[in-house]
């Protein structure tokens, strides 16, 4: 039988702490670049869908950049993320009217 010799523990084996309290601990990661969904889909970051998006975009509330190759007709549009929550931040929240909540209402 071969005998193996036991060094002391050089942290390899250390009990990791679970999720939460490595979020307590460490500044969570945020994407700096995020893709427009897909058309009918919302964004996994904002919640919000293409086509709000776009507008911000648009409007210039939100800063993005195209990536495109030469002489191809179609790229990648990214969304600045810092711009969007601060975008975001900056609106105040949206007030629900009671009209619009009752089934069939409009406001």
């Amino acid at each position: 039988m071969k005998h193996e010799s036991r060094e002391p523990d050089s942290g390899q084996n250390a009990v990791l702490p679970d999720d939460a309290a490595v979020g307590a601990s460490q500044p969570q990661l945020q994407p700096r670049f995020l893709r427009l969904p897909r058309s009918g889909e919302l964004c996994w970051f904002s919640g919000l869908s293409r086509s709000q998006m776009w507008l911000a975009v648009k409007a210039g509330h939100v800063r993005s950049h195209s990536l495109k190759r030469p002489g191809t007709r179609r790229g990648v549009r990214l969304v600045d993320a810092a711009s969007l929550v601060e975008w975001l931040s900056s609106n105040p929240p949206a007030e629900i009217s009671e009209a619009r909540t009752q089934k069939g209402g409009a406001a």
